[in-house]
Order: structure tokens, then C-alpha cells, then sequence
């Protein structure tokens, strides 16, 4: 109820939700209606995530991007649907990528853009990608990528490590990588 009462201030406000846009959450609903998806957590997630994203200050056209997305995630698999809201929601709400009880992947930036081919994912112009895990933390500096959800898949272009934590000048000791990929569930990444 309290997430209804959040979601149902946001929807009269028209400085929030254009009439477009609007029209296209009932269509995403009514949609989801038509593959069974559940009130909970399938459309507690998709509320919560529009929810963030218009707390998030994020660019109408990222919504619009992202609702494209949406309508094309629907169309597959229920699984690789829900695991795409999911990672929207934690996107919108604290630039979270992937989090699972070991590991925390973050985007520095705000910028990103959604994308559709043959599954969704979430392209990254220009970021710091950030591991957290076990107490300690990776930097990937000045990278860009595209990141796959439902193949928990990070594909990196350029970027500087350093190793400023170990009290290494970061303009001494450092690795420029090209192209890396990383299986998001992990804390490591080949280069």
C-alpha cells in the first residue's frame, strides 16, 4: 500500500509523467498483465524502478530508452524480463549494476543509455567501473562498456588501473587496458 501511495503522487503529478508517458507505463502493465507476471516482485519491481528513476533526475530521454527496452525485454524470456527490471531498479536508485552478498559492481556516472539486440543491455559512454568485495574495492578509471544482465556479461573498452591503495603514486604505478571483459558475478576481470 505504501508503494502504491508513493507511485500514485508521482503519477498525478504531471511535471512527472507526460501523457506519453503514461500511455506507455499502462501499455508496459498491461503487457506484463498478459505474461502473468506477478504483483510480487514483478510489478513491485517495475514500479519501484519507475519510481528511482524519476527521483534519479535521469534525462526523459533515457526513460523513453529504457521503456523502449522494455517493450522488446517483454517479448522474451519472463526470467531475463525480471532480472532486467531488477538491475534497472538498483541502476536508478544508487548507480548499482550487479550486487549479490559477495560482490558489488557500481557506475560512477549517470550516463547510460538502453539498448535492444536479441537481449537488453546498458551501454556506458564514460564511467568508473567500481568493484566492491570482501572489504575491498577495484577501479576501472576513465572506462566505457556495455553491460548484458541477463548474461551477467560487462564488455570494456580502455580504462587505468592503479594501485593508489597500496600507497603506489597513481601517475607511477599503473595499467592502461584496452579491451576487457568481465563475468559480472566475479570480483576479477581479464584484460
Amino acid at each position: 500500500e505504501a508503494l502504491a501511495a508513493r507511485f500514485n503522487k508521482l503519477w498525478k503529478d504531471e511535471q512527472i509523467f507526460t501523457i506519453d508517458q503514461q500511455r506507455h507505463i499502462m501499455s508496459t502493465s498491461n503487457q506484463m498483465l498478459s505474461q502473468r507476471l506477478k504483483a510480487f516482485p514483478d510489478f513491485e519491481n517495475y514500479i519501484n524502478a519507475l519510481i528511482s528513476f524519476m527521483k534519479g533526475g535521469l534525462p526523459k530521454s533515457v526513460f523513453n530508452d529504457w521503456q523502449n527496452t522494455i517493450d522488446e525485454a517483454i517479448k522474451g524470456k519472463p526470467g531475463d524480463f525480471k532480472l532486467f527490471i531488477e538491475t534497472s531498479n538498483t541502476l536508478f536508485t544508487n548507480k548499482t549494476i550487479y550486487s549479490s552478498p559477495s560482490t558489488e559492481w557500481r557506475s560512477s556516472s549517470s550516463n547510460y543509455l538502453f539498448k535492444f539486440d536479441e537481449v537488453p543491455y546498458i551501454q556506458f559512454p564514460d564511467l568508473d567501473l567500481i568493484c566492491y568485495s570482501r572489504g575491498d574495492s577495484v577501479k576501472i578509471l576513465n572506462t566505457s562498456g556495455i553491460y548484458y544482465p541477463v548474461k551477467n556479461t560487462w564488455i570494456g573498452n580502455g580504462g587505468k588501473v592503479t594501485w593508489e591503495k597500496a600507497g603506489l603514486g597513481a601517475d607511477i604505478v599503473y595499467a592502461l587496458i584496452d579491451h576487457y571483459e568481465i563475468n559480472i558475478n566475479k570480483s576479477q576481470y581479464d584484460a
